[in-house]
C-alpha cells in the first residue's frame, strides 16, 4: 500500500479517514470469546523449573498462550497485542521469566516479557522494514543473554509473500538491531551449536554456517537447492529439517552433516537428549518418527490418540516429555515417556480458526462452526463443530475435511449443507450426524444456496482442481446432479426475498439471474472481485477484496465504504433492522502493510459508521457467513480465535455533517519523518479541541490535554515520543483530532529509522 505525503484531504483520501470511534467507542466495546478450543499450535516451551507451566505459541493471529497447571486452563497472555503470532517460543535459560516471541507475518516482529508474559515489548528498534520484521526464529548467543541474533522470512514467493531479511544481531537484549548476514535472503530459521557456532537455514538456497556471526558460508553437505525449515542443536549434535529432501543430522557442530531419512516435508526437528544416547524427533508428512543413537535408525511412533492421517506440528522436547499439535485445529497431544504413550491435554487454548457460522433457526443457543483443516483433501480432521448451550462447550462432527462454511437449508432445523476445500459439498438431514456427498472429487465449494420455495433448487459456486473446471452449478433435484449454468468464479450467492431472482458475487463482479439461476447477466462492478452479499430495501450490498463497499441500486452503484485500513476483506455483510454490519479480514492478505481486520456497523446506510472491533483478540472475521445474529447477539468467526460474541448492540447516533462545518481541515508535514510531525488545523469555529496518536492496535500513544482553540489556522506539534516521553517504534500512526460535536479528522503518519 502506497503512504501518502500529503495531508489528509476529505475528498481524495476518503479512504483513509477513520471515523472517530476508533478512539472511544471502538475501544468500549467488550466481546465475550466462545470457543471452541484447539488451534494450529506451531510451538511450545515449558518452564525449566516447574514443568506444569506451559506455554502454547499459535500459528498466524492466535497469539500466546499458558498455562500454570498442566493444561487444566489457559490464559492468552498477548491479548493487548491483537493479531500476535507466537511462530517461536524462546525462554531465556538463566531467568525463564524472560520470554521472546516471534511473528513472521511482520505486525509487530518480536515482543520481549520481562515477567513470564504478563506484559510485553516490542522489540524492532533497527528493523526498519516490514520483511526485517518478519521474525521467524531467536537464539539466545551469549552466557549473559544479551546476544541475540533472528531470522526474517518465511516465504518469498507465497501469496502474500513473506520474504524477510537475513539475519540481525542485538547486543542489549534485543533494545537495538543491526544487519549481519544474508541481507535479501528469506532465512527460515537459525541456531547455535555448542561450540558457539551459528547456523542459518535459507529457503532454497540450503544452510550457511558463521563462526563470527558477521561471515556466513554456505555448507556443501546440505543440498544447495533445499530450504532448511528448521534447526535444532544439543552440544555437539544438530538435527535439520531439509525439505524437500528429509532430516539431516550433524555430529560435529554443523561442520559437516549426514543424510539420515527421507521425507517430502518435515515440519518439525527436536533434540530430545545427547546423553547417555541421542534421541530425536521429528514430525514428517504425514508422521511421527523417533531417531535413537543406539539403533541409528528412524521409526514410528505414532499411536492413539496420536492421529495417523494428520500433518502435525508444533513440536517440542524436554527429556521424556513431548507436545505436539496438529494442522487441523487440533487439540494438544502429550507424552511423558519418550512417545510410547499418548495423551491429550485436560483442554487447549481457544485459538481455532473457523471459516464460517450457523445458527439453528429454531434455537440460537445451538451454533455450528467450519473448521479450516490441512488444505489437503485427505489429511483433515471432522470439518465442523457444534454446541447446543452458545458456545460453552462444542463436539466435532461431520466429514474428514477442510470446511469452507456451513448452512441451514431455509426454514429447516434438520437439514444442512458444508462446502469443503477439496473434497466437494455435503448433506445432513440430522445435524452431520450423518451425511451424503453431494459434490464429490477434488473440488473447492465456495458456497452454495437453497431455494428458499423451492428445496429441490439448489445453486453451488465451485472449482473443480483435478479437471480445472469451474463456475455456478445449478440442480433442480435436491443435489442428486449439478449442470454448470455459467463459467465464472463465484465466491458467495444471495436470493432475494420470496423470489426467484439470484444475485452471484464474482472475481469479475455483479451478476443477476432471475429465472432461479437458469441464465445469468452482468450488473456492475467488473474491477473488482467480489466477497460478501446482502439484501436490504431492494438494493444489493456488496463488499470486495480490498475493502470496498457498494449499494447496489436498479439503475446506478454507490460507494459507501468507512474509513477502515485497506486493503482488506469486506468478508461478510450482515443488516440486523436497518443497521448494516460489516466483517473483514486482513489475515493472509497482504505483507506490503500491517494485516488487521474488525468489525463495523452503520445505522444510516453507509452515511456515517462505527468501529465495533473494541477488545477482539484476533480482529479477522473469517470465513463464509463468519457473522450470524444469535438472538439479539453478534456471533462472529475468526481467523485464529474462534467464535467471539457480542451482546452489547445499542444504536449509535448520528453526527451528520458536523465534522465539515468544524474542522476543514487537517494537513500533516513533513511525512514521513524521523523527528516528528507539524499538524496544521483549520477551524470554522472556535471549538475545544483534542489531539491523540494511537498505533494500528487502537493503543494510545500520545494523548494532549483537551484545549480552547480558536476560529482559523494554528500549528501544533508531535515529536514522535509517547506519554511516557519514550521514542515510539518506526511504523505508522493515526493522528486524531476532535473538536466539539463529534467534530473529527484523521490523517496517518510514519515515522521512520533515524
Amino acid at each position: 500500500m502506497r503512504i501518502f505525503v500529503t495531508a489528509c484531504n476529505r475528498i481524495l483520501f476518503t479512504s483513509y479517514l477513520l471515523c472517530l470511534s476508533f478512539a472511544g467507542s471502538a475501544m468500549g466495546f467488550s466481546w465475550e470469546r466462545c470457543g471452541q478450543q484447539g488451534g494450529y499450535f506451531k510451538d511450545f516451551a515449558v518452564h525449566p523449573g516447574n514443568p506444569q507451566v506451559i506455554y502454547a505459541g499459535s500459528d498466524d493471529s492466535g497469539g500466546l498462550w499458558k498455562t500454570i497447571d498442566g493444561g487444566q486452563a489457559w490464559e492468552l497472555m498477548t491479548g493487548e497485542w491483537p493479531d500476535m503470532t507466537a511462530w517461536q517460543i524462546i525462554l531465556n535459560p538463566l531467568n525463564p521469566d524472560i520470554i521472546y516471541i516471534c511473528d513472521p507475518y511482520g505486525r509487530y516482529g518480536l515482543l520481549k516479557s520481562l515477567n513470564g508474559g504478563q506484559s510485553w515489548q516490542q522489540i524492532t528498534d533497527g528493523l526498519s522494514s516490514i520483511a526485517s520484521r518478519m521474525v521467524s526464529d531467536l537464539v539466545i548467543a551469549s552466557d549473559d543473554g544479551d546476544s541475540l541474533y533472528i531470522s526474517t522470512g518465511l516465504d518469498r514467493e507465497g501469496d502474500p509473500p513473506k520474504p524477510g531479511d537475513g539475519i540481525y544481531v542485538s547486543a542489549d537484549g534485543g533494545q537495538n538491531w543491526e544487519p549481519c548476514g544474508l541481507q535479501g535472503e528469506t532465512a527460515l530459521c537459525i541456531c547455535r551449536c555448542g561450540d558457539g557456532t551459528l547456523l542459518a537455514g535459507l529457503e532454497g538456497q540450503g544452510l550457511y554456517r558463521s563462526s563470527n556471526g558477521n561471515t556466513w558460508d554456505q555448507i556443501s553437505s546440505i543440498p544447495a537447492d533445499a530450504s532448511v525449515w528448521q534447526l535444532d542443536s544439543h552440544d555437539n549434535v544438530v538435527a535439520a529439517a531439509v525439505n524437500p529432501y528429509g532430516i539431516y543430522l550433524s555430529w560435529d557442530y554443523g561442520s559437516s552433516f549426514e543424510f539420515s531419512l527421507s521425507s517430502v516435508y518435515t515440519p518439525e526437528v527436536s533434540i530430545a537428549r545427547t546423553s547417555p544416547v541421542t534421541e530425536i524427533y521429528a514430525c514428517i508428512f504425514p508422521g511421527f518418527v523417533k531417531y535413537t543413537s543406539t539403533s541409528g535408525e528412524w521409526t514410528d511412533v505414532t499411536s492413539p490418540p496420536l492421529p495417523y492421517n494428520l500433518m502435525l506440528m508444533g513440536l517440542s522436547t524436554l527429556g521424556d516429555s513431548l507436545f505436539c499439535g496438529a494442522f487441523a485445529n487440533s487439540p494438544i497431544f502429550f507424552s511423558e515417556d519418550g512417545a510410547q504413550n499418548w495423551t491429550v491435554l485436560p483442554s487447549a487454548p481457544t485459538s481455532s480458526y473457523l471459516s464460517g457460522l450457523a445458527v439453528d433457526p429454531n434455537d440460537p443457543e445451538t451454533v455450528y462452526a467450519a473448521n479450516l483443516g490441512s488444505y489437503m483433501p485427505f489429511i483433515n480432521m471432522p470439518c465442523l463443530s457444534r454446541t447446543t448451550d452458545g458456545g460453552q462447550n462444542w463436539e466435532r462432527l461431520g466429514p474428514d475435511a477442510h470446511g469452507f462454511f456451513v448452512h441451514y437449508s431455509p426454514g429447516s432445523s434438520d437439514t444442512m449443507y458444508c462446502g469443503t476445500f477439496r473434497n466437494g459439498a455435503f448433506r445432513s438431514n440430522d445435524g452431520f450426524s450423518s451425511w451424503t456427498a453431494i459434490r464429490q472429487g477434488d473440488k473447492i465449494v465456495f458456497d452454495l444456496i437453497v431455494d428458499e420455495t423451492d428445496p429441490s433448487l439448489i445453486l453451488l459456486a465451485e472449482w473443480d482442481l483435478e479437471f480445472g473446471t469451474y463456475g455456478i452449478y445449478r440442480s433442480i433435484n435436491g443435489g442428486g446432479s449439478f449442470q454448470q449454468v455459467l463459467q465464472i468464479m463465484c465466491t458467495r450467492f444471495l436470493q432475494v426475498p420470496q423470489s426467484g431472482t439470484f444475485y452471484a458475487a464474482t472475481t469479475a463482479g455483479l451478476y443477476v439471474s432471475i429465472d432461479q439461476g437458469q441464465t445469468w447477466s452482468y450488473v456492475d462492478l467488473s474491477a473488482y472481485n467480489l466477497l460478501s452479499l446482502e439484501w436490504y430495501g431492494g438494493d444489493v450490498y456488496t463488499g470486495t477484496e480490498t475493502g470496498n463497499i457498494f449499494r447496489v441500486y436498479p439503475t446506478y452503484t454507490q460507494e459507501i465504504s468507512g474509513g477502515w485500513e485497506k486493503p482488506v476483506w469486506v468478508s461478510d455483510l450482515l443488516f440486523k433492522e436497518d443497521t448494516l454490519f460489516a466483517g473483514f479480514n486482513g489475515a493472509e492478505v497482504d505483507t506490503s502493510f500491517v494485516m488487521r481486520g474488525g468489525v463495523w456497523r452503520t445505522p444510516d446506510l453507509g452515511n456515517t459508521w462505527e468501529m465495533l472491533t473494541g477488545d477482539l483478540s484476533v480482529t479477522h472475521i473469517y470465513g463464509n457467513s463468519p457473522m450470524v445474529m444469535s438472538g439479539s447477539a453478534l456471533l462472529v468467526s475468526t481467523y485464529g480465535g474462534g467464535m467471539f460474541r457480542l451482546e452489547d448492540l445499542q444504536g449509535i447516533e448520528n453526527s451528520g455533517n458536523t465534522q465539515q462545518q468544524v474542522i476543514d481541515r487537517l494537513s500533516v508535514s513533513p511525512n514521513p519523518s524521523s523527528d516528528g510531525f507539524s499538524l496544521e488545523v483549520e477551524l470554522s469555529v472556535s471549538t475545544l479541541l483534542q489531539v491523540t496518536v494511537y498505533d494500528l492496535a487502537g493503543r494510545v500513544m500520545r494523548k494532549l490535554p483537551e484545549f480552547e482553540a480558536p476560529a482559523g489556522i494554528f500549528s501544533l506539534f508531535w515529536n514522535g515520543l509517547d506519554d511516557y516521553g519514550r521514542r515510539v517504534p518506526d511504523g505508522v500512526y493515526l493522528c486524531s483530532v476532535s473538536g466539539s460535536g463529534g467534530a473529527h479528522r484523521y490523517c496517518r503518519v510514519v515515522i521512520i529509522k533515524r
